[in-house]
């Protein structure tokens, strides 16, 4: 049953209109930052032409305050949401640790990706690689003390990057499987 003026399953409630002149201020500002980092995101957001110059940053409840301080610097007021928090995993089945340990490639889509497989895990076998996202996961599995040999991360913010960073590292180790 639905309530009296809901739509009908499976369509999208209406849009209410826009008043007159905020349509335009309602446009989406799209910003590809050359690295996908904070640091760069700080350096490099636009203040935008009008606008009131407030952010609002959801993120996880462990990520550094290296945004929000960055860009309150440049004269932002930002407002953070903890909408989220990572919690590590404390045990593996034996089994699917020693298959994941025979992987040719370690992704790491986080800082807290690299420390929770190094807890799990102990350490990156021998002749595994590991593909990380961009240059803040990079950062994390070297102070880590993963060997900077064995790290790939992209260039260019993005999955496509990210999956040209494991392409990379496959064709980088000895004996890579087809």
């Amino acid at each position: 049953m639905r309530s009296r003026g809901a739509p009908p399953r499976g369509h999208p409630p209406p849009r209410p209109a826009a008043a007159p002149g905020v349509r335009g201020a309602c446009e989406p500002t799209r910003v590809r930052c050359s690295q996908a980092n904070a640091e760069t995101l700080v350096a490099e957001l636009p203040p935008i032409p009008g606008g009131s110059g407030r952010v609002l940053y959801p993120a996880s409840a462990k990520a550094a305050t290296t945004l929000q301080d960055g860009l309150a610097a440049r004269g932002f007021q930002v407002l953070r949401l903890n909408t989220y928090s990572t919690r590590a995993v404390s045990a593996v089945d034996p089994a699917t640790l020693e298959a994941a340990r025979g992987a040719d490639v370690l992704t790491v889509g986080s800082p807290s990706a690299a420390r929770a497989w190094l807890a799990v895990a102990g350490a990156v076998p021998d002749g595994m690689r590991v593909a990380c996202i961009g240059s803040t996961s990079f950062a994390a599995c070297l102070k880590a003390g993963l060997p900077e040999g064995i790290l790939f991360a992209p260039a260019s913010p993005g999955l496509d990057g990210w999956a040209d960073a494991v392409v990379e590292s496959l064709g980088a180790k000895p004996g890579a499987r087809a």
